[in-house]
């Protein structure tokens, strides 16, 4: 993996994203849109293994600040992830997955990165289904334990992250199961690191925050596979942007993958009204 781009003023706190694969690339774009939108000021980098940065990096100067390339699969990206803060050139940094947005300034928690060494959400109640039966620290079970949601890591560069994410990586390759989150159990139980535990603004659900958002104050939006339409045809928008600039071909089926993890329209009346709704307050959010 090398670092091909990084721009001449590089701030010492910035997003780092993964982003292997087009669909995942044209998320991170979007995300990063926002990032910068809030503040100019907080650097941005992607990983990605779509394209070399002598190609992206003119295409989307003002928007990412750092392209990584990398040569690996795009079914090895996990493998990154448990090792991001290899890849992270900010002395503080927040790891964002590529299905997010920033809705609140970051400012907070790179602050609290001077007291910690790594910063992740926490849902203090066990795992159901198959991510709760794995065992862990000698036989627990993860369902037994509080968890740790990987959408959102902020770290400190430094001794303390080193060891978390080599706990991390270590847990990951020896557990074996396909999701870093059952081993990122084992590593917040494991390393040395002071590991502060986030309330849910700093990695929130959709439903939560269409419930509640406003109320708690938001600041990093996490919709997983329950993309509102509004924020799909965004993606698609920059991700034609940047690839006009770049003089890159389209991505094939990228409409088709985003559909696929789009909240699809309402049959009856009273839901559809509900979408509707949901789709006006994330169109507010995103102003």
């Amino acid at each position: 993996m090398s670092t091909a781009h990084q721009s001449e003023d590089a701030a010492d706190r910035g997003v780092v994203y993964l982003a292997f694969g087009d669909l995942f690339l044209a998320m991170a774009l979007r995300s990063a849109a926002t990032v910068k939108e809030l503040d100019p000021s907080v650097g941005t980098c992607i990983v990605t293994n779509v394209a070399s940065p002598s190609v992206l990096a003119p295409a989307t100067r003002g928007l990412v600040d750092h392209w990584v390339h990398s040569e690996q699969a795009t079914s090895d990206n996990r493998l990154t992830k448990v090792r991001i803060l290899d890849h992270a050139p900010f002395d503080k940094t927040v790891y964002l997955d590529a299905d997010t947005l920033v809705l609140g300034h970051l400012r907070e928690l790179f602050v609290m990165l001077d007291w910690f060494d790594v910063a992740v959400r926490l849902n203090p109640f066990g795992r159901g289904g198959g991510k709760g039966r794995w065992e862990v620290l000698g036989g627990l079970q993860t369902g037994q334990l509080p968890h740790w949601n990987s959408g959102v890591i902020a770290f400190r560069r430094g001794a303390g992250a080193r060891d978390f994410f080599d706990a991390w990586s270590n847990a990951y390759a020896r557990v074996g199961a396909s999701s870093d989150q059952v081993s990122l159990v084992e590593a917040v139980f494991n390393t040395g690191a002071r590991v502060l535990s986030l309330d849910v603004r700093w990695n929130c659900p959709l439903g939560l925050h269409l419930a509640r958002g406003k109320e708690m104050g938001t600041k990093v939006l996490h919709y997983t596979s329950k993309m509102p339409r509004p924020v799909a045809a965004e993606i698609l928008r920059q991700d034609a942007q940047m690839r006009t600039a770049a003089g890159i071909p389209p991505a094939p089926d990228l409409e088709q993958q985003l559909q696929k993890r789009t909240l699809r329209p309402f049959s009856k009346s009273w839901l559809s009204a509900l979408g509707h709704r949901a789709e006006a307050l994330l169109r507010r959010d995103l102003r």
